[in-house]
């Protein structure tokens, strides 16, 4: 038998998430792993990959619930590639930041009602809770499957660290918690709280940022906000009469060839309730301005439509799709509450937390 072993990226959003996460695995008696992009009727993977099979085009919030396919396991369409039960899966910052749980799944996938409170997390797998909570930092944890829970990829094949985890699943639960060294433990404990710090920041700065900001303003604000998360892209900020249908862009170095950067292109909209299929037209231009024009050597990655306080329409969502499969790119559209997210870490940054001098 094949021993297999995964990592579940489920959620680093609120405490209350993260707990009411962790009291859904259950204990050795059995309980649910929930993952995210499950909001609705029409998320449940098995009705994806029916519609998948019949040939019809996938919206964003289908192809972003598509991503927890390995969930469906023999029914995956992926061969042995896929979450099967008895596999093992590790649960990155559940309970908190700086820890992960292992479980072990006893049964097929199911969509379920939502999460208590949450109205999402309804992709389950029924499993088993092993043991307790590990430290990241604990000593029997290998270099490389630290490095591994650095991870951005909702799901992760950690096969080769099956017998790891296992011995990690047999520790008590004083054992299991403790860090290698003092300092490394006192380094968890601060990620967790800077982490949980910026969630609630977050909230509160959307909130005074929908009271304050003119339409305009949001292009600047969300350009620093950014600007310190991508240390290795320039941030530029393109808003104006000559913006050719993008707010920002995020320029890449390209290491193959630094004249031709990777380039991800931002139109930012601060809407409320639904946006419309026509504002997808900005998006288009956006790429063929560029791409038409003989001066322009970067390279454009992905195209984004990033909205403050609205939702993408379903005519919306299908036209993103149209213009992905046109071009050969992503045509995304990312909504407020993963702005705010990654906003309030930028500013965190930019209000030097981390202890170097003021900026001005």
């Amino acid at each position: 038998m094949i021993e297999r072993a995964w990592m579940v990226r489920t959620s680093r959003g609120s405490v209350a998430i993260r707990d009411s996460i962790y009291a859904a695995l259950g204990g050795n008696q059995g309980g649910w792993l929930r993952q995210g992009w499950g909001w609705h009727d029409g998320l449940d993977l098995r009705l994806i990959k029916a519609k998948r099979e019949r040939g019809e085009p996938l919206g964003t919030d289908e192809q972003d619930a598509w991503r927890n396919s390995p969930m469906l396991g023999k029914d995956a369409g992926r061969g042995n590639d896929a979450i099967m039960v008895g596999d093992l899966v590790l649960l990155p910052n559940i309970p908190v930041n700086g820890q992960f749980s292992i479980c072990e799944v006893t049964g097929d996938y199911q969509y379920g009602e939502p999460l208590a409170d949450h109205g999402d997390f309804r992709h389950m797998l029924p499993v088993k809770r092993l043991g307790f909570p590990v430290a990241n930092s604990h000593a029997m944890v290998p270099d490389t499957l630290r490095t591994r829970l650095k991870a951005r990829n909702r799901i992760v094949r950690l096969h080769e660290f099956h017998g790891n985890l296992m011995a990690l699943s047999k520790l008590s639960a004083k054992d299991a918690g403790t860090a290698s060294s003092g300092v490394e433990r006192v380094l968890s404990i601060a990620q967790s709280e800077l982490q949980d710090t910026a969630t609630e920041f977050a909230d509160k700065l959307r909130a005074v940022f929908n009271n304050s900001l003119q339409a305009a303003e949001w292009e600047k604000a969300i350009a620093v906000g950014l600007e310190p998360l991508l240390r290795e892209a320039e941030v530029i900020h393109t808003g104006g009469p000559k913006e050719r249908g993008a707010d920002l862009e995020l320029r890449f170095p390209n290491p193959f060839d630094s004249e031709r950067g990777w380039v991800v292109l931002i139109q930012v909209k601060d809407y409320k309730d639904k946006v419309e299929v026509e504002k997808a037209e900005q998006l288009e231009q956006a790429f063929t301005s560029r791409q038409q024009d003989d001066n322009y050597t970067d390279q454009i990655v992905e195209v984004m439509m990033v909205v403050t306080n609205a939702k993408p329409s379903e005519a919306m969502k299908e036209k993103l799709v149209a213009l992905s499969k046109d071009y050969h790119i992503p045509f995304t559209f990312v909504e407020g509450e993963a702005l705010m997210r990654a906003m309030a870490q930028g500013y965190l940054h930019n209000l030097n937390l981390f202890g170097s001098s003021p900026t001005t």
